[in-house]
């Protein structure tokens, strides 16, 4: 092979890299996204599982996908499982830090429209129909809970598929 197409392919290697890592998260600087304090956290490669809650305010299913948050990050110590919650529309930080104090959030609120680039590699790896509840195991494996009025059942969904994350 000659050097040319050893390094078209290197060339290529390289771009199809940087691209799942922009896509798919990585490194915090690469993939990460931001809470309302200013911390970073990374939707893959985490050594503990991620539970991720996407919400709205104004919409049946809200409450149930906060409700679900809260109490995962009751049940589960932080050393064992990331609990966060990304707000569906766009707001600076201080109104959404205010607005989840309101609603009663007790887990990290993140922007997931802050960029268009963070809400597109949102979109790419989760879909965003509305609000719902997501499981990312360690192996980066992606159980979706769509949101409910009845937070039982999607509390109960959801431990199960962060029970199997666990194991």
């Amino acid at each position: 092979m000659s050097f040319f197409r050893l390094l078209v392919i290197a060339v290529l290697l390289f771009g199809a890299y940087k691209l799942a890592t922009h896509l798919f998260g990585g490194s915090a600087s690469a993939g990460g996204f931001k809470d309302t304090q200013g911390k970073t956290h990374s939707l893959s490669g985490a050594e503990k599982p991620v539970v991720l809650g996407f919400w709205i305010e104004g919409c049946p299913s809200f409450e149930a996908v906060i409700s679900v948050l809260n109490d995962m990050r009751h049940r589960y110590p932080e050393d064992k499982v990331e609990v966060l919650s990304f707000y569906l529309n766009t707001i600076d930080d201080s109104a959404l830090a205010s607005l989840a104090a309101q609603e009663g959030v007790r887990v990290p609120a993140l922007q997931a429209q802050r960029t268009q680039e963070e809400h597109g590699r949102l979109r790419a790896r989760f879909g965003l129909e509305g609000p719902a509840v997501y499981v990312v195991d360690k192996d980066d494996r992606i159980s979706t809970i769509p949101a409910a009025e009845d937070s039982v059942e999607v509390l109960r969904k959801a431990m199960e598929s962060l029970d199997r994350a666990l194991r």
